[in-house]
């Protein structure tokens, strides 16, 4: 178990082996999360200008049906999607529970010995058996928004690439050391309170040994 190694991925294959429809869901809604914000600049900055043109009697009212149609049904994705992926995660969390936790009470229960006597492997299983269906939904979640952000930050410096090219790079540059500085304290954070999980257990264990004891009659 020293040995191991665990990548990133695993945030991924393991909601996908034990709830992979509802997985597929969120991760389409995430991807879309990121392309509609984008979509809904270039659609509205399209009304615009059919609106102006038609204003100045260049086009005819008709032609405004299109573009309004498409804002109003952007509109009504982003209102729907929110209350869709609410719904889906609450039935991810009850699936990865009914599958997860069965999964992680069998390998518990056929660890050797001398793992369970290993302060390593109890501290590894402390932070799993915690509520792993929240932390797996959680990270799956998290993950894939990450992705989203990518894409929308990629989509909106394209948009901005092709009418100001200038503006984009300079917003490039001054995002990239942040990234840099959030991701660095994100492993920080993660890092600590992996060294925090040492000590809660600890006192986990201690306060079932001196509240837990029978009392002498």
């Amino acid at each position: 178990m020293t040995n191991g190694r665990y990548k990133s991925i695993g945030i991924l294959k393991i909601p996908f082996k034990y709830a992979r429809k509802y997985s597929i869901v969120i991760g389409i809604q995430k991807i879309l999360e990121g392309i509609v914000p984008t979509l809904q600049i270039l659609v509205t900055a399209r009304f615009l200008d059919v609106a102006i043109d038609i204003v100045s009697k260049n086009r005819d009212f008709s032609d405004i049906f299109i573009p309004l149609g498409l804002i109003v049904l952007l509109l009504v994705y982003s209102l729907m999607s929110e209350k869709l992926i609410n719904f889906v995660n609450v039935k991810l969390e009850m699936k990865l529970r009914k599958n997860l936790r069965v999964f992680i009470t069998e390998k518990r229960a056929k660890l050797k010995y001398n793992h369970v006597e290993n302060n390593y492997t109890w501290d590894l299983i402390s932070r799993v058996s915690k509520e792993p269906e929240v932390r797996c939904k959680n990270a799956y979640n998290e993950f894939l928004a990450l992705i989203a952000m990518f894409v929308r930050i990629a989509g909106l410096l394209l948009v901005i690439f092709v009418h100001a090219w200038w503006a984009a790079i300079v917003i490039l540059l001054i995002a990239v050391p942040l990234f840099t500085v959030a991701l660095k304290n994100g492993k920080d954070s993660y890092e600590a309170n992996r060294e925090v999980s040492k000590y809660r257990r600890r006192f986990e264990y201690l306060g079932e040994v001196l509240t837990g004891r029978r009392k002498c009659s």
